[in-house]
């Protein structure tokens, strides 16, 4: 039958009883304490209190009339926070004994949780130095089974084995209190911790606490008369990375931040009118059908969801377990178990595992897990333990989602396979070598063979990376990023290569490896069409002819100066489906400048110009800080360009000064500091176009000397004109 196990959703409660000594052995005692925080930290709905005994001062609920002194309370039960761990670590270094302690902690415990489902954990840190009182102990050990409290102690200086002790000089107090506390853990099914071993266990990495809940609740359907209620639950699945929170930069400087975070407003423009904001209900999706973008609205949207089914587990069929191969396996794999506490779902659930398990079958089941979610496709897998029969769910793929590659065989069973690749027997001996040298599941370690590199002891290098970090800067943002921890890098172990270093080489051996040539590239066929509509060339019949030439080869030398001319670049796919640049576009506005002063076909030379010059001034006063500085310099160097290119020194000089008078020493200055930074930027003079009227000397010194009039010009600078939407531009406004 199935196991019926209790699937609660139980918050953890956690007293730490920390003892206040002045020698080495209380950093040890902090030490352990601020592990145990960095494991909680991450936890949200585990809850954590702490108190000190054998402080100077008292503060807790049950002190009065000499009863339960020396015992401080530095925080009540409730979620650990960074300000909690901040103030352990600043803790320094009288008289209280464990005892009393343990009563302060059961009493803390038991005002917190009440009658609510809690774990309950104790975990009493002391040296066992100071004389305690025995008085009704057993009624406490008796009220700290009552309430299910786990009552872990850590050892300061303890023997490892209380039966057989060291020699070591110790008081006879913390002899008889080791011994003491021993049999405390002992009655109360507790466990004593030497602080060493204690520290390596909370020092290993872990992975994230996660609450066991149900991801579905409902019926298993065989037929309409055959329902066995169950429900799944999460067994492994892909950890998210932690979400990120953004905060402004500007509000972390201030000197009293009131808010930090960004709240982010979406705005949509129409593209023919860049003032005009477009409602969310103008808005609709589109979907391509070939080059056609097929409108839908939220009605299509709907019309086009499947019809909401109710939650269940309808089972198609069964099939051989060898039919589902393991590549199949999608997404993450959950458990199905019988309802708890109902034993005839539970005995009908058990036989169904045990005749699937008996005939190597496995259920076939069409799974919808919410109203609104999608059927999914997936297989049930039987196992069976000692203690406990479930079903492993796997997600199976569909048609669509199914890929078919087609390789050269290599079975040598194949006929059609080429003898040369078939490995020899010196070959497949040198694989299996390599591969049992390198078999982890026998690698020596401590003397002794292990299986290395398990799952549960394999942690993610991003993931821990993160955590590492995230609290170095909430305790010391100053210090620089700590090195990651060696032990999640994934390395190979240098042991287990060491050893195999032999069939290693035997394999290298087996298969030597040469490097291969690069193959010449031949030339590509050039076809008679393709150079008639290429108006560019001026085909003549000399020049394939070579007529004049002395030597006997000047008939085939011009045909491969013609080709080669072809082969040059002058023909491209993309020169030939491109329509002509007619306007300076925002994405890439420097290329499409260029592209429009090389226009023949018209002139564009002044259009291109004061385009250009409207993109520039669009990209400095749209830019967030100095977010398109760098775009918009790169325009002024392909603008200075373009006009010694076109003889039109005037139209680039009159506009840098322009620049210069709107943005020096002014809001946007950082932008036009990267100009004077870039020396050749500087006006245009008349030994680079003789239509300029700057001499050399006025063009060097142009950055260096001051401005004449700081005040801005009345005459305004050139603005971009909105662009005229294009195929993907369409798209956006249709999303």
């Amino acid at each position: 039958m199935c196991a019926r196990k209790s699937f609660r959703d139980a918050i953890t409660a956690v007293v730490l009883l920390l003892q206040q000594k002045v020698h080495d052995a209380f950093w040890l005692m902090i030490q352990y304490t601020h592990w145990t925080l960095l494991q909680l930290l991450f936890v949200k709905s585990d809850e954590l209190g702490v108190a000190l005994f054998g402080t100077k001062e008292t503060d807790n609920v049950l002190a009065g009339e000499g009863q339960y002194q020396h015992i401080t309370v530095i925080s009540e039960l409730m979620g650990p926070t960074l300000s909690l761990l901040k103030r352990i670590s600043t803790l320094t270094t009288d008289i209280g004994g464990f005892i009393d302690a343990l009563v302060v902690g059961m009493d803390m415990i038991a005002r917190k949780t009440m009658k609510k489902k809690y774990k309950k954990r104790i975990f009493l840190i002391t040296d066992g130095g100071c004389p305690v009182l025995q008085d009704n102990l057993d009624v406490i050990l008796e009220r700290l089974n009552s309430m299910e409290i786990r009552l872990n102690i850590i050892g300061i200086d303890f023997d490892e084995d209380v039966d057989h002790p060291s020699q070591r000089e110790i008081s006879e107090d913390k002899r008889a209190n080791e011994i003491l506390l021993h049999e405390i853990a002992q009655k109360v099914n507790g466990a004593v911790f030497p602080v060493t071993e204690a520290l390596e266990l909370m020092a290993q990495l872990r992975s994230r606490g996660v609450l066991q809940r149900s991801t579905f609740r409902g019926n298993m359907e065989i037929s309409s008369l055959l329902n066995i209620p169950v429900w799944t639950f999460v067994k492994t699945t892909k950890q998210a990375f932690p979400t990120l929170t953004k905060v402004s930069s500007v509000a972390m400087s201030a000197a009293k931040p009131s808010g930090m975070a960004v709240r982010q407003e979406r705005i949509i423009q129409s593209i023919q009118d860049p003032d005009t904001e477009v409602s969310n209900e103008e808005v609709v999706k589109g979907y391509k059908y070939g080059k056609t973008l097929v409108p839908f609205s939220k009605i299509d949207e709907e019309a086009l969801r499947l019809k909401p089914e109710d939650r269940r587990i309808c089972v198609i069929g069964f099939a051989d377990r060898e039919s589902v191969p393991r590549f199949h396996y999608c997404s993450s794999t959950e458990i199905l178990v019988a309802w708890p506490d109902d034993n005839n779902s539970a005995v009908a659930l058990s036989a169904l595992i045990h005749a699937l398990e008996e005939t190597a079958k496995v259920a076939i089941v069409r799974y919808v897990k919410t109203k609104r979610s999608f059927p999914k496709l997936a297989c049930c897998i039987p196992k069976i333990k000692h203690d406990v029969e479930y079903f492993y769910v796997q997600y199976l793929p569909f048609a669509e989602s199914l890929r078919q590659h087609q390789f050269p065989p290599l079975s040598p069973s194949n006929p059609s396979t080429r003898k040369t690749i078939l490995p020899s027997q010196i070959h497949l001996k040198a694989a299996a070598s390599l591969i049992h040298s390198l078999d982890l599941m026998s690698v020596e370690q401590e003397g002794e063979a292990r299986e290395a590199l398990q799952l549960k002891q394999t942690f993610n290098p991003v993931l821990q990376r993160f955590y590492q970090t995230v609290q170095q800067r909430a305790l010391t943002p100053t210090l620089p990023l700590p090195n990651l921890d060696p032990s999640v890098m994934m390395t190979p172990l240098k042991s287990l290569f060491d050893a195999a270093e032999p069939a290693i080489a035997e394999f290298e051996q087996s298969f030597p490896l040469k490097k291969s040539e690069a193959a010449v590239k031949s030339e590509q066929k050039q076809f008679w069409r393709n150079t008639l509509n290429d108006a560019s060339l001026d085909i003549k019949l000399d020049s394939y002819t070579n007529k004049g030439s002395d030597t006997d080869n000047s008939a085939a030398d011009g045909r491969r100066n013609l080709y080669g001319n072809l082969n040059g670049g002058a023909m491209s796919l993309e020169k030939l489906v491109s329509a002509p640049v007619g306007s300076v576009g925002s994405v890439n506005p420097a290329r499409d400048f260029m592209q429009m002063l090389k226009r023949r076909d018209d002139d564009f030379v002044e259009t291109a110009i004061t385009q250009l010059k409207g993109r520039i001034t669009q990209l400095v006063e749209e830019s967030i800080r100095d977010t398109y500085y760098a775009k918009a310099l790169s325009c002024v160097v392909a603008l200075r360009q373009g006009c010694v290119m076109e003889d039109e020194p005037l139209a680039y000089n009159s506009f840098l000064k322009e620049l210069r008078r709107r943005y020096e020493g002014k809001t946007r200055d950082g932008f036009w500091k990267l100009i004077v930074e870039n020396t050749a930027l500087t006006l245009i003079c008349d030994e680079e176009s003789a239509d300029s009227s700057i001499s050399l000397t006025e063009a060097s010194t142009f950055f260096e000397a001051p401005q004449v009039d700081r005040t801005l010009s009345t005459i305004p600078l050139p603005h971009a004109a909105p662009d005229e939407p294009g195929a993907d531009q369409l798209l956006d406004m249709i999303e």
